[in-house]
């Protein structure tokens, strides 16, 4: 599998597209603002895009869901314990000045547990909420795609409507920290870490101290 990370948007997100070695089919993750640029890429090295998977119902991770789907046939995978948060999306998109965002109407509901195969790979999903309520992580042979989780050395905000510190700081103890320490983790903004310096350094995640991220 082969990982391909555009940085997009005011917001700088990381967008993924994870392409497959045997039929070049591949899929996207949180297309969100100014990510209509990867789909030149995509047209460009002759792949077929299969997926469009979303790790949470945040604008800017699934601004450019419907651009995709309509222009390459893709399919929506979104998060079943996110389904209520996709009421938010017009909210969403007013608070950041857009007025005509079309609604987000996934194809496919994934819960925990749930394997998506593409190509020559799996994708594992597990839940791990508190950034909103019902986010999502997937896992593959390569590292796990945390959405805003987990970043390096610090973890998603969760003063948002929704948000959950307490919700937060136990899916990354008990569904992040656990994996092996050479694990990567690749974050919705931001440089990729590791499992291990996460739980060795990350100061969110001391028993001792209460911070509010401000990203």
């Amino acid at each position: 599998m082969e990982i391909k990370k555009f940085v997009t948007g005011p917001i700088e997100n990381n967008v993924f597209l994870l392409i497959g070695g045997n039929r070049r089919e591949a899929i996207i993750i949180d297309p969100g603002f100014e990510s209509e640029s990867v789909l030149n890429f995509i047209t460009k090295r002759k792949i077929e895009l299969i997926y469009i998977i979303n790790t949470h119902g945040h604008i800017d991770h699934i601004f450019c869901n419907n651009y995709f789907k309509k222009q390459t046939g893709a399919r929506i995978v979104f998060p079943e314990a996110e389904r209520d948060f996709l009421k938010t999306v017009y909210n969403q998109a007013q608070f950041f000045g857009i007025r005509n965002m079309d609604p987000i109407v996934p194809d496919i509901f994934v819960n925990e547990g749930d394997i998506i195969e593409v190509d020559d790979w799996k994708i594992r999903f597990i839940l791990t909420p508190g950034h909103t309520p019902g986010g999502m992580s997937l896992i593959t042979d390569k590292g796990v795609f945390v959405g805003d989780t987990i970043f390096a050395g610090s973890i998603g905000r969760t003063d948002l409507p929704g948000g959950s510190y307490t919700t937060l700081i136990k899916s990354i103890k008990e569904k992040i920290l656990c994996m092996p320490d050479d694990t990567i983790l690749f974050p919705g903004h931001g440089p990729e870490t590791k499992v291990g310096w996460e739980r060795m350094h990350n100061p969110f995640l001391n028993d001792d101290t209460i911070i509010i991220p401000e990203f």
